[in-house]
Protein backbone atom coordinates (compact mmCIF):
# COMPACT_ATOMS: atom_id res chain seq x y z
CA UNK A 1 0.00 0.00 0.00
CA UNK A 2 2.70 2.24 0.66
CA UNK A 3 4.71 2.30 -2.63
CA UNK A 4 1.23 2.17 -4.11
CA UNK A 5 0.59 5.56 -2.23
CA UNK A 6 3.81 6.71 -2.87
CA UNK A 7 3.39 6.45 -6.93
CA UNK A 8 -0.05 7.87 -6.59
CA UNK A 9 1.85 11.00 -5.74
CA UNK A 10 4.21 10.95 -7.84
CA UNK A 11 1.68 12.55 -10.55
CA UNK A 12 0.53 15.06 -8.49
CA UNK A 13 0.93 18.81 -7.83
CA UNK A 14 2.21 19.98 -4.63
CA UNK A 15 -1.16 21.49 -4.18
CA UNK A 16 -3.24 18.60 -5.41
CA UNK A 17 -0.80 16.41 -2.67
CA UNK A 18 -1.80 18.18 0.37
CA UNK A 19 -5.32 18.29 -0.99
CA UNK A 20 -5.61 15.00 -1.10
CA UNK A 21 -3.98 13.61 2.08
CA UNK A 22 -6.30 15.61 3.89
CA UNK A 23 -9.19 14.74 2.12
CA UNK A 24 -11.94 12.52 3.13
CA UNK A 25 -13.15 9.48 2.48
CA UNK A 26 -15.43 10.37 -0.25
CA UNK A 27 -14.99 13.91 -0.52
CA UNK A 28 -15.23 15.35 -4.01
CA UNK A 29 -12.28 17.58 -5.44
CA UNK A 30 -11.85 19.05 -8.41
CA UNK A 31 -9.16 18.61 -10.53
CA UNK A 32 -6.58 18.34 -14.15
CA UNK A 33 -5.91 15.27 -15.75
CA UNK A 34 -3.07 15.98 -18.33
CA UNK A 35 -2.40 13.00 -20.83
CA UNK A 36 0.13 11.85 -22.86
CA UNK A 37 1.01 13.69 -25.79
CA UNK A 38 0.98 10.18 -28.06
CA UNK A 39 0.07 12.70 -30.93
CA UNK A 40 1.24 12.01 -34.65
CA UNK A 41 4.36 13.82 -36.11
CA UNK A 42 3.24 17.36 -37.71
CA UNK A 43 4.26 16.02 -41.09
CA UNK A 44 1.65 13.53 -40.49
CA UNK A 45 -0.64 15.70 -39.27
CA UNK A 46 -0.31 18.13 -42.20
CA UNK A 47 -0.66 15.57 -44.81
CA UNK A 48 -4.16 14.51 -43.30
CA UNK A 49 -4.80 18.21 -43.46
CA UNK A 50 -3.59 19.26 -46.43
CA UNK A 51 -6.05 15.84 -47.64
CA UNK A 52 -9.02 17.69 -45.79
CA UNK A 53 -8.66 21.15 -46.98
CA UNK A 54 -8.92 19.61 -50.69
CA UNK A 55 -5.96 21.01 -52.00
CA UNK A 56 -5.74 21.38 -55.96
CA UNK A 57 -2.64 20.40 -57.99
CA UNK A 58 -1.99 24.21 -58.66
CA UNK A 59 -1.92 24.44 -54.48
CA UNK A 60 0.08 22.42 -53.57
CA UNK A 61 2.60 23.55 -56.70
CA UNK A 62 2.23 26.65 -55.05
CA UNK A 63 3.07 25.42 -51.68
CA UNK A 64 6.05 23.40 -52.78
CA UNK A 65 7.25 26.17 -54.74
CA UNK A 66 10.67 27.62 -53.53
CA UNK A 67 11.20 30.80 -56.18
CA UNK A 68 9.22 33.97 -56.29
CA UNK A 69 6.05 34.26 -56.70
CA UNK A 70 3.97 36.56 -58.21
CA UNK A 71 0.73 38.40 -56.18
CA UNK A 72 -1.74 36.40 -57.30
CA UNK A 73 -0.37 33.06 -56.80
CA UNK A 74 0.70 34.30 -53.47
CA UNK A 75 -2.78 34.99 -52.41
CA UNK A 76 -3.48 32.00 -53.71
CA UNK A 77 -1.00 29.90 -51.75
CA UNK A 78 -1.65 31.50 -48.29
CA UNK A 79 -5.30 30.53 -48.99
CA UNK A 80 -4.35 27.23 -49.16
CA UNK A 81 -2.02 27.18 -46.10
CA UNK A 82 -5.36 29.26 -44.59
CA UNK A 83 -7.37 26.01 -44.93
CA UNK A 84 -4.83 23.57 -44.16
CA UNK A 85 -4.06 25.05 -40.72
CA UNK A 86 -7.65 25.10 -40.02
CA UNK A 87 -8.16 21.96 -40.61
CA UNK A 88 -4.81 20.84 -38.91
CA UNK A 89 -6.25 22.72 -35.78
CA UNK A 90 -10.18 21.32 -36.21
CA UNK A 91 -8.21 17.66 -36.78
CA UNK A 92 -5.95 17.84 -33.59
CA UNK A 93 -8.79 19.52 -31.52
CA UNK A 94 -11.34 16.90 -32.53
CA UNK A 95 -8.48 14.30 -31.52
CA UNK A 96 -7.82 15.49 -28.32
CA UNK A 97 -11.56 15.52 -27.50
CA UNK A 98 -12.11 11.81 -28.28
CA UNK A 99 -8.44 10.92 -26.59
CA UNK A 100 -9.37 12.67 -23.58
CA UNK A 101 -13.30 11.55 -23.38
CA UNK A 102 -11.93 8.04 -23.91
CA UNK A 103 -9.71 8.22 -21.34
CA UNK A 104 -12.19 9.18 -19.19
CA UNK A 105 -15.13 7.18 -20.18
CA UNK A 106 -12.50 3.95 -19.76
CA UNK A 107 -12.38 5.16 -15.82
CA UNK A 108 -16.04 4.28 -15.55
CA UNK A 109 -16.31 8.14 -14.13
CA UNK A 110 -20.06 9.44 -14.57
CA UNK A 111 -20.31 12.06 -17.43
CA UNK A 112 -21.76 14.44 -15.62
CA UNK A 113 -18.39 14.88 -13.25
CA UNK A 114 -16.72 15.51 -16.62
CA UNK A 115 -15.68 19.36 -16.77
CA UNK A 116 -13.68 21.15 -19.72
CA UNK A 117 -12.11 19.14 -22.32
CA UNK A 118 -9.41 20.96 -23.87
CA UNK A 119 -9.01 20.50 -27.76
CA UNK A 120 -5.33 22.16 -27.43
CA UNK A 121 -3.63 19.87 -25.23
CA UNK A 122 -4.42 16.36 -23.89
CA UNK A 123 -5.91 17.40 -21.05
CA UNK A 124 -9.45 17.77 -19.11
CA UNK A 125 -10.12 20.52 -16.27
CA UNK A 126 -12.67 20.76 -13.19
CA UNK A 127 -13.02 16.94 -13.32
CA UNK A 128 -14.92 15.82 -9.92
CA UNK A 129 -13.54 12.84 -8.43
CA UNK A 130 -13.23 11.74 -4.81
CA UNK A 131 -10.22 10.66 -3.48
CA UNK A 132 -10.73 7.14 -4.00
CA UNK A 133 -10.89 7.69 -7.65
CA UNK A 134 -7.72 10.13 -8.14
CA UNK A 135 -6.10 7.20 -6.62
CA UNK A 136 -7.23 4.61 -9.34
CA UNK A 137 -6.72 7.79 -11.91
CA UNK A 138 -3.39 8.39 -10.89
CA UNK A 139 -2.19 4.92 -11.15
CA UNK A 140 -2.94 4.87 -14.94
CA UNK A 141 0.23 4.65 -16.92
CA UNK A 142 -1.31 7.60 -19.75
CA UNK A 143 -1.61 9.79 -17.26
CA UNK A 144 1.30 12.56 -17.03
CA UNK A 145 0.24 14.79 -13.80
CA UNK A 146 -2.49 15.73 -11.94
CA UNK A 147 -3.49 18.90 -10.43
CA UNK A 148 -6.07 20.75 -7.88
CA UNK A 149 -8.24 23.04 -10.03
CA UNK A 150 -9.06 25.69 -8.13
CA UNK A 151 -12.63 27.34 -9.06
CA UNK A 152 -12.55 29.54 -6.36
CA UNK A 153 -13.76 33.02 -7.25
CA UNK A 154 -12.43 36.13 -5.95
CA UNK A 155 -13.82 37.62 -2.92
CA UNK A 156 -16.53 40.11 -3.27
CA UNK A 157 -15.71 43.82 -1.81
CA UNK A 158 -18.36 45.30 0.59
CA UNK A 159 -18.84 48.88 0.78
CA UNK A 160 -19.88 50.82 4.01
CA UNK A 161 -22.31 52.87 2.58
CA UNK A 162 -22.96 54.76 5.74
CA UNK A 163 -19.44 55.83 5.80
CA UNK A 164 -19.33 56.48 2.13
CA UNK A 165 -22.79 57.95 1.81
CA UNK A 166 -21.35 61.48 1.09
CA UNK A 167 -19.54 59.73 -2.24
CA UNK A 168 -22.03 57.96 -3.32
CA UNK A 169 -24.35 61.30 -3.08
Amino acid sequence: EAQTERDVLNVMTDELKERYLNADKGELMYVTIKLQDDIISYSEREKIARKNAEITAEERALLDDRYILNEVEVKKRDAAKKRIDREMYKWTGEYYENKCMDFLKSTGIDEGRFGYLSRKEPEMRKVDLTKEEIAEVALRPEVVYMDYYDCRRPPVLKIDTEKYDHMLS
